[in-house]
């Protein structure tokens, strides 16, 4: 899709969104957002987004059992340069706990040039 500068999509492009309520009290959420393109005009630089994609689950009788997960790209191309970063994130958690990692990657015309992920444990400190 090509677009004037600063135009980042349309209704089309909205996110799709799926909610699931399983009889044992499961509730499962999940929203994947197109993936966008966009052409700036006089700089000729294309830009190619997606997400954020989200997906969730939680249950009545267990809060623990639940996790949230997103990740979102974005890629910026002009003649020979080419770059590329994609997040990731999940949220889980235990009775004391907050479970969370996170993860970075950054391409190069298509080659991972910087790959990190991360975890950290956050007390829930009667949350």
């Amino acid at each position: 899709m090509a677009s004037e500068p600063g135009a980042w999509g349309s209704p089309q492009s909205a996110p799709r969104i799926a909610w699931q309520v399983l009889p044992e009290g499961e509730v499962v959420f999940e929203e994947v957002s197109p993936a966008t393109t966009a052409t700036v005009r006089g700089v000729e630089t294309r830009v190619e987004r997606s997400g954020a994609d989200v997906s969730a689950m939680a249950r009545a009788d267990d809060p623990n059992a639940g996790f949230w997960r997103t990740r979102q790209s974005v890629r910026y191309a002009r003649g020979d340069w080419d770059c590329g970063l994609e997040a990731q994130v999940e949220l889980t958690s235990t009775p004391a706990a907050f479970h969370l990692k996170e993860r970075l990657i950054a391409r190069l015309r298509g080659e991972v040039v910087f790959d990190r992920e991360d975890t950290a444990e956050i007390p829930r400190d009667l949350m």
